[in-house]
């Protein structure tokens, strides 16, 4: 169980990590 919740947590960590960037960036990505 810790596995998957440790998982959960990286992704939601990336997923962030990623809009965060987008903006910043302006957007640059196809969103």
């Amino acid at each position: 169980m810790s596995i998957y919740l440790y998982a959960m947590i990286i992704l939601l960590h990336l997923k962030c990590e990623f809009q965060c960037s987008s903006i910043l960036y302006g957007n640059l990505t196809i969103v």
